[in-house]
């Protein structure tokens, strides 16, 4: 009797305790998740669907180049209209022409840029002093300002190779990297891995290029280096269409006006400026004729 009693005591205090407890946990739970729907869709954030679709359409290789921490936030800022589509290198002019049909906005027809280093190379230069520090271009370009005579070539170090993701920047023989643009995606990575700024965005159809990049004359040129710009400004009085201008001693070519005639690159005394059409990219060797179809006899 006794145990009987005291189970309805238990039963009676969770009924007057622990029940109105549970009641009330339910009621704040049902309370608090309306509150929450109720703010979710006050305060949702509704993305334009277009932003999916620009994204669908670049690289997705998140470079930065564009100024965006990557692809999706250049989307994003595409779609506000913060920025402008040809921002995108690895895209390119594929990217460009597809986004710019696709959100309406005009397009003239955008040109796809490789990065093209502007030096004949190390191997030319006498060099000042025997460098044994850090083997990276910057630092040996901070050690009184690098071993090389010539202060405006490639130091050799290969940093551009370095931030490289793409396998786009060859080193050859003589130790001089050379951007090879089929590989090349224009991320543009290697132009700032250059501490002697010798690496420029070009575009792809250009096809003649000067190979220095040192502002001094004559004497001051010739006695660092056998390769390089003296400034005498033959191929800016031979340039039938004024595509080239002097900048203090160095000859620089204006790629909206060259038409990759190559008459400047006839009149170079000092063979510093190279035409593609005819020279091999990488090598900067004559490109091999291609021997004519022979002839087959008719079938009778």
């Amino acid at each position: 009797m006794i145990e009987g009693h005291v189970l309805m005591l238990v039963l009676a205090s969770i009924n007057t305790v622990v029940l109105p407890a549970l009641l009330g946990l339910v009621g704040l739970a049902v309370l608090f998740g309306g509150i929450l729907a109720v703010a979710s869709r006050a305060f949702a954030v509704h993305e334009d669907p277009r932003v999916e679709e620009v994204f669908d359409l670049l690289p997705g290789v998140n470079c930065g180049v564009c100024g965006y921490p990557g692809c999706r936030a250049f989307a994003e800022a595409l779609i506000k209209g913060d920025t402008d589509p040809d921002l995108c290198g690895p895209g390119g002019c594929v990217f460009v022409e597809a986004v710019s049909k696709l959100l309406g906005l005009d397009f003239a027809g955008a040109e796809r840029q490789v990065a093209f280093i502007h030096c004949m190379g190390a191997p030319a230069q006498s060099p000042k002093f025997e460098y044994d520090g850090v083997k990276t271009c910057e630092a040996a370009v901070a050690v009184g300002g690098g071993e090389t005579g010539c202060e405006y070539g490639c130091p050799g170090y290969l940093d551009c190779v370095r931030s490289c993701d793409y396998g786009a920047i060859a080193v050859r023989e003589d130790g001089l990297p050379v951007i090879d643009k089929e590989k090349c995606v224009s991320c543009r990575a290697c132009v700032p891995a250059c501490p002697r700024d010798l690496i420029e965005m070009v575009p792809e159809k250009s096809q003649v290029h000067i190979l220095c990049s040192n502002p001094e004359r004559g004497k001051a040129v010739t006695s660092v280096c056998s390769n390089g710009c003296t400034g005498c400004r033959k191929c800016e009085k031979e340039c039938p269409v004024d595509a080239i201008y002097m900048k203090e001693g160095l000859a620089i070519i204006d790629y909206e006006k060259c038409t990759n005639c190559a008459e400047c690159v006839k009149v170079c005394p000092v063979d510093v400026i190279n035409d593609y059409e005819r020279v091999e990219w990488l090598t900067w060797e004559p490109k091999k004729k291609k021997a004519p179809a022979k002839a087959t006899a008719p079938v009778s």
